[in-house]
């Protein structure tokens, strides 16, 4: 969460049809929540068992994954 508001700028800025976070070390699922993520589908993979680890993949609404 150190590098959330820098994560958020370059959301804003860029604003990426698709990104890809590894090494998320989130333990709550519901944690990752900002205006700049209004438009995209969060898939997360977090570590049960672990302090490390955790996937993230963000993807805009627009965009049917298949």
């Amino acid at each position: 969460m150190s590098k959330f508001d820098s994560f958020k700028n370059l959301l804003r800025d860029k604003q990426p049809s698709v990104f890809c976070l590894q090494e998320t070390k989130l333990y709550q699922p519901n944690k990752i929540k900002a205006e700049e993520l209004r438009n995209l589908t969060l898939y997360k993979l977090l570590r049960q068992n672990s302090k490390g680890g955790g996937l993230c993949i963000g993807v805009h609404k627009d965009l049917s994954p298949v």
